[in-house]
C-alpha cells in the first residue's frame, strides 16, 4: 500500500482543479515554507516509497515546536529533511570517458538531472527501462481514466477522436506489461495526438478561442507529463522517434546542444564537470564510429531532460503552477529558490534559442515545454 498513488482509482475532479490554486497560495507565504508539506503530499500522490526514518523524526517533533506555529514547525521539518537527505546523498565522482562510452553503448534514454541546492546534478545511476515501465504503469492507468472522464462528453468536431484515443489508451494500459509493450507504438501515436491537440488549443487560445475546455486541457497536460517519457521507455518508440518526420531538424537541434549546455554552465545551473560528460558524448557522436548514432541520440535526450528540469524550476518560481507542478519530475521548487531564479534568467536570456530547440521536438514533448516558455515570457511582461 505504501508504494501506491494516493488516489488508487482517480483524483476527484474538484481536487484536480483546486489543488494548483491551494499549492500556489501556500507557496506565496514564502517565510512559512509550506513546501515541506507540498512535497509530502505530492510524494503520496505519486506513490513514492516513504522515507521511514524521516517520517518517524517528523512525528517525534516536540509539541512546543508545533505550538509556535507553521513558520517554526515547518523550519524544523525542513532541517530534518535536509539532515536525512545529506545522510542518503553522496555526490558521485565524475564519469570517466570509458564509463561514458559504456553508457552510450547501452542505448540509454538520456541522462537524468536532479536538483541539488542552487544547481542541478547529472544522474548516471543504473535505471533499467523495464523497472521504470513497471513503476510508471499505475500512474499511466490513472491518467488514462482521467482522460476518459475529461472527454466523456466530447462536443467539438475534433474531440471524438480524443475520446476514442482515451478509451483505447485505457484498454491497452490495463493489460499485462508484455501486452502493453507489444502495443507501444499505438501508445506513442496516442501521446503524439494528445500533444498536437494541446498545441493546437494553445494556438487557438492565443487568438481568444479554444478547442478544449479547462478540464480537458488539464487532463491532457497531466497525461503528457507522464506519457512523453513513458512511451520512450520502449525501444520501438525510440526507433520511431528517430526515423519519423516529426523528429524534424534533429541535426540542427544537435548543433544547438552544446551552446545550450554551455549557457547552462554560465548561468551556474549545470556543473562544469557534468557539462564535460555531455561534451564527451558529443565528441563520440561526431567521431563517425559505430557508437556515433547512439551517442547523438543520448546527447539529444539528455539535453531535453536537462531543459525540462530547468523549465520546471523557472515555471515554479514564476508561479506558473498549472504547467510546472503537473510535470512528473519529482522536484520541489521550494527547496531551491535560487535555482528557480537562475532558471528564469536562463530561459529569458535564451528564449529564442530554446524556442528553436523545442520547436523541433516531437509533439507530446514539445507542447507542454513550449507552453511554459511562452507563459513565462508573458508573466515577465506583466
Amino acid at each position: 500500500m505504501d508504494n501506491l498513488p494516493l488516489w488508487h482509482d482517480h483524483m476527484p475532479t474538484e481536487v484536480l482543479v483546486q489543488w494548483p490554486h491551494l499549492r500556489a497560495a501556500l507557496l506565496s507565504a514564502e517565510d512559512e515554507d509550506w513546501g515541506v508539506w507540498i512535497e509530502w503530499y505530492e510524494s503520496h500522490l505519486r506513490g513514492d516509497p516513504p522515507d521511514i526514518p524521516l517520517e518517524r523524526a517528523r512525528a517525534l517533533i516536540p509539541d512546543d515546536i508545533w505550538e509556535q506555529g507553521p513558520k517554526v514547525a515547518n523550519a524544523e521539518i525542513r532541517r530534518l529533511m535536509n539532515e536525512h537527505a545529506n545522510r542518503k546523498h553522496s555526490r558521485r565522482l565524475p564519469l570517466s570517458i570509458e564509463k561514458t562510452r559504456n553508457l552510450v553503448e547501452q542505448d540509454r534514454l538520456g541522462l537524468k538531472f536532479n536538483p541539488s541546492g542552487d544547481h542541478v546534478e547529472l544522474d548516471a545511476s543504473d535505471d533499467p527501462a523495464d523497472a521504470r515501465i513497471e513503476k510508471t504503469l499505475p500512474i499511466m492507468r490513472m491518467r488514462a481514466k482521467q482522460l476518459c472522464r475529461a472527454f466523456e462528453r466530447a462536443n467539438d468536431p475534433d474531440q471524438p477522436d480524443r475520446r476514442d484515443e482515451a478509451m483505447m489508451l485505457a484498454e491497452i494500459i490495463e493489460k499485462p506489461l508484455v501486452s502493453v509493450a507489444e502495443e507501444a507504438l499505438v501508445l506513442w501515436h496516442i501521446s503524439m495526438g494528445s500533444g498536437s491537440a494541446y498545441e493546437f488549443d494553445s494556438v487557438e487560445r492565443a487568438k481568444g478561442g479554444s478547442v478544449l475546455n479547462d478540464a480537458q486541457r488539464s487532463a491532457i497536460n497531466i497525461f503528457l507529463a507522464s506519457s512523453a517519457n513513458f512511451v520512450r521507455l520502449f525501444p520501438d518508440v525510440r526507433d520511431m522517434d528517430s526515423e519519423n518526420d516529426l523528429h524534424r531538424g534533429v541535426v540542427h537541434r544537435r548543433d544547438m546542444n552544446i551552446a545550450l549546455i554551455e549557457s547552462s554552465v554560465s548561468h551556474r545551473i549545470l556543473l562544469e564537470a557534468d557539462a564535460k560528460i555531455l561534451k564527451t558524448i558529443d565528441a563520440i557522436a561526431k567521431a563517425m564510429t559505430a557508437q556515433s548514432p547512439k551517442a547523438a541520440n543520448a546527447l539529444d535526450a539528455s539535453r531535453t531532460n536537462l531543459l525540462r528540469t530547468i523549465l520546471l524550476f523557472a515555471a515554479g518560481r514564476a508561479g506558473i503552477i498549472a504547467d510546472a507542478v503537473l510535470k512528473q519530475a519529482g522536484v520541489d521548487m521550494s527547496k531551491s529558490l535560487e535555482l528557480g531564479d537562475k532558471a528564469i534568467r536562463y530561459v529569458l536570456s535564451m528564449k529564442d534559442a530554446l524556442v528553436a530547440y523545442v520547436d523541433t521536438l516531437p509533439a507530446d514533448t514539445k507542447a507542454p515545454m513550449m507552453d511554459v516558455i511562452e507563459q513565462l515570457d508573458d508573466s515577465m511582461d506583466t
